[in-house]
C-alpha cells in the first residue's frame, strides 16, 4: 500500500541548482542509474503503467539530448533523463525536484515532440507520430501536487490526449519498494525526512538521528542480502550505493550531523569492477577519436563507462551493449577485448 500524505507540510526551500533543467546531483543520480542499472526500470513502469514485465527484458536507449528550435532560429540543447524503449514500446521518465513545477509540462510536450518525431512513420502522404509512454519521478510534493498532468492537443479535425502520471517518491513506504522491487527510489527515499532535517541535525541526545540511522541500516540490510542472493548483482548494488550518498551529500549540505549520521551506516566505498583497468587504458583514445567525430567528451566518457560495464558485470556482448545503448559499435571498437 502507498502511503496517505499529509494534508499540510512545511514549505522546503529550494536554491536555484534545485530546480529540473540545471544539471543538479538528483537529475544526475537518477539518470545514473537508469543507464548503468536498466533492469530497476521495469518494476517501475509495471508500477506506473501497470504493465507486466518479468524483469530480464532489454531495455533499449536513445540519444538523450533534444534539440529544440526557438524563434530567430536559435537551438537549445536539451538532456533528457531517460528516454528509451522495451520491445516496440517507448518511454520517457523525468525526474523533478520541484514540488509544484507548470514549466515540466512545457518540457515534456518538448521532448515528447522531439521523441514522437524521431520515430515518424511516412507513408505515401500520410506521416504516423508515436508519442511515448512519459511519466515523472516526483522527488518533492505537497498536498497541491496532482497525481497526474495531462496534455490536450487540438487539431483542425479532432482533440486528442494522454496522461502523465507522477510517482510521488515519498509516498513509498520501505515496505512498498522492497515488495514490489523499486529499488531504484532507495537513493531518493531521504526526501521524506527532508523536512525534519531541521529538527534532527539540532538533537542534541541523538535519539532521532540514531532513529534515521537505524531505519537506513535496514535499508542497506535489504540490500546486501538481495545481493547475496544473486537477485541483483555487485554493480546495481554499488550504483545503489554511490547515488544514494551523492543525494545525500546535496539535499543535507546543510545539516551535517543528518549527513553524517546517515553515511555512517551506508557502507563502505564502492567496489571495482572487471575491465575498469581496460576502460581506462582505452579512454584516452576513444575520446581523441570521439572529438574528431564532433562528440561531446562527457558522452564519450558516459558510453564507453557503460559498455564496459555492461560487458564486464552484466555479460553482455560487444555488440548487444552497443545496441542497448544505440550507439555504432565501429565507434568503441577498442573495447570489444576489454
Amino acid at each position: 500500500m502507498i502511503a496517505d500524505e499529509e494534508n499540510k507540510e512545511p514549505k522546503v526551500q529550494e536554491t536555484p541548482s534545485d530546480r529540473q533543467g540545471t544539471g543538479n546531483e538528483y537529475d544526475d543520480a537518477f539518470r545514473t542509474l537508469c543507464i548503468d542499472c536498466s533492469a530497476l526500470l521495469l518494476p517501475v513502469l509495471n508500477e506506473v503503467f501497470g504493465e507486466h514485465y518479468r524483469g530480464d527484458e532489454k531495455v533499449r536507449f536513445a540519444a538523450n539530448e533534444k534539440f529544440i528550435e526557438r524563434h530567430g532560429g536559435e537551438t537549445d540543447k536539451r538532456i533528457t533523463d531517460s528516454d528509451f524503449k522495451v520491445g516496440n514500446t517507448g518511454y520517457h521518465l523525468e525526474a523533478e525536484s520541484s514540488e509544484n513545477d507548470k514549466s515540466m509540462l512545457v518540457r515534456l510536450f518538448e521532448y515528447d515532440t522531439q521523441i514522437a518525431l524521431r520515430e515518424a512513420e511516412i507513408n505515401g502522404n500520410e506521416m504516423r507520430v508515436r508519442f511515448p509512454r512519459a511519466a515523472i519521478l516526483q522527488m518533492r510534493h505537497n498536498s497541491n501536487t496532482p497525481d497526474s498532468m495531462k496534455l490536450i492537443i487540438e487539431t483542425p479535425e479532432a482533440e486528442c490526449a494522454y496522461t502523465i502520471p507522477l510517482m510521488k517518491v515519498k509516498n513509498y513506504s520501505l515496505e512498498d519498494i522492497f515488495e514490489k522491487e523499486l529499488y531504484i527510489l532507495v537513493p531518493f527515499y531521504i526526501f521524506k525526512h527532508e523536512k525534519e532535517f531541521r529538527k534532527l541535525n539540532s538533537d542534541k541526545e541523538g535519539i532521532e538521528i540514531e532513529k534515521l540511522k537505524t531505519e537506513y541500516r535496514v535499508i542497506f540490510g535489504k540490500l546486501e542480502a538481495l545481493r547475496d542472493e544473486g537477485r541483483i548483482n555487485n554493480l546495481t548494488y554499488n550504483c545503489i550505493l554511490d547515488m544514494s550518498k551523492k543525494v545525500l551529500d546535496k539535499i543535507s549540505a546543510n545539516y551535517d550531523n543528518v549527513r553524517e549520521g546517515v553515511k555512517s551506516v551506508m557502507g563502505g566505498k564502492v567496489l571495482d569492477y572487471p575491465g575498469r583497468k581496460e576502460y581506462y587504458e582505452g579512454m584516452e583514445k576513444g575520446i581523441e577519436r570521439g572529438i574528431e567525430q564532433g562528440i561531446e567528451q562527457g558522452d564519450i566518457l558516459r558510453i564507453r563507462k557503460s559498455i564496459t560495464r555492461m560487458m564486464t558485470v552484466k555479460g553482455f556482448s560487444y555488440e548487444d551493449a552497443c545496441d542497448t545503448l544505440g550507439v555504432n559499435p565501429d565507434d568503441y571498437r577498442d573495447l570489444e577485448t576489454a
